[in-house]
């Protein structure tokens, strides 16, 4: 009796950890994003600042802000010229639409003259059939998309005002913690508590580190590898549609093939027998890239099996939405780790 009153005690600390653990990141962490930040990059930069005081005795919140504008400046610098890249070759592209529009319209003619060579079906009809379908998707998606990004502008402009000013409030708290660092840690030292939360707190922080370095490690390698096949086979997107996959490759249950299969297949239909052969081949070197260094950097360093991040990610997209890409295996981290402390 006993025993089954220890074991039922056990299990409501259990869920009482998981449901303390998602009210906390769907309800507090969202008030609390910039602070969160700051004292991560706080804990990053705080060994720096200190060689740096100890050699310059210069005020600890100057450093901060010196090293803030120059590693931040030319963080920003590369982003640009990565961004002014991107934004070269998708301006091309939409240049570029009316020529794989006449492509498309080949394509289809030609489609539909096959049909008519093999199956007797008529090619001016099979072909205004289509044409006409065609049409009633792009006016469906012209009645039902546009005007949902249309409405949505107010809030994608809200959230581009909200992101600059997390971003102000993180860069300020930075510079106020990295000034008073020693102070603070002094007087949380004096708690009890304090050891067994910087304990648990050390370990969260070193699986979750881990995890997003290795998961931006992966897209890192994917988008590098998709962008340096496409170079070789001619594409001149290469680049933008490197990112483009390394970023969907990263999805759960998207991967590279929502790209590069329609893709191959189009090459196909063209006659590209070829280029379809690279595209294909492009496409199993990267799925088999990320089959091979997922287990390496995921698995190994966090003790964790992947199918058990990809249902972390993909319940945490249920719950907090995009952002628990994120949450989701945080939220595992943080469980785990609090259990592991209970038992």
């Amino acid at each position: 009796m006993r025993k089954e009153k220890a074991v039922s005690k056990k299990w409501l600390k259990i869920l009482g950890i998981i449901s303390g653990v998602y009210f906390i990141m769907k309800y507090i962490v969202p008030l609390i994003i910039p602070f969160l930040m700051a004292g991560l990059v706080t804990l990053a930069i705080h060994p720096l600042i200190q060689m740096l005081y100890k050699k310059t005795k210069l005020n600890r919140a100057l450093l901060a802000g010196i090293c803030l504008i120059l590693v931040g400046g030319g963080l920003l610098f590369i982003l640009w010229l990565f961004c002014a890249k991107l934004c070269g070759q998708l301006s091309n592209f939409v240049m570029d639409l009316d020529e794989y529009e006449q492509q498309l319209s080949n394509m289809l003619t030609g489609c539909c003259n096959y049909m008519e060579d093999t199956f007797g079906v008529n090619a001016k009809e099979l072909e205004e059939i289509a044409l006409e379908n065609i049409q009633i998707f792009a006016n469906h998606v012209q009645v039902n998309f546009f005007p949902k990004i249309m409405n949505s502008s107010v809030s994608y402009l809200k959230n581009t005002v909200e992101f600059f000013g997390v971003f102000i409030v993180t860069i300020i708290s930075i510079v106020l913690l990295v000034k008073d660092y020693e102070d603070i840690m002094e007087k949380c030292r004096q708690y009890p508590i304090y050891e067994k939360i910087w304990k648990i707190s050390s370990r969260i922080g070193s699986m979750g580190t881990a995890y997003l370095k290795a998961q931006l490690l992966i897209m890192f390698i994917i988008s590098l590898i998709c962008s340096l096949g496409l170079f070789f086979i001619g594409s001149p997107y290469a680049l933008l549609l490197g990112v483009i996959v390394g970023i969907l490759d990263s999805l759960p249950f998207i991967g590279t093939g929502i790209v590069l299969v329609p893709w191959a297949v189009f090459t196909v239909l063209q006659g590209n027998i070829g280029e379809a052969l690279s595209i294909l081949i492009l496409y199993i070197v990267c799925a088999l890239s990320r089959e091979f260094l997922e287990p390496k950097l995921i698995g190994k360093k966090l003790g964790i099996y992947p199918i058990i991040i990809i249902m972390t990610i993909y319940i945490g997209i249920k719950l907090f939405g995009l952002s628990g890409i994120i949450l989701g295996p945080l939220s595992l981290i943080i469980i785990y780790e609090l259990i592991m402390e209970l038992n």
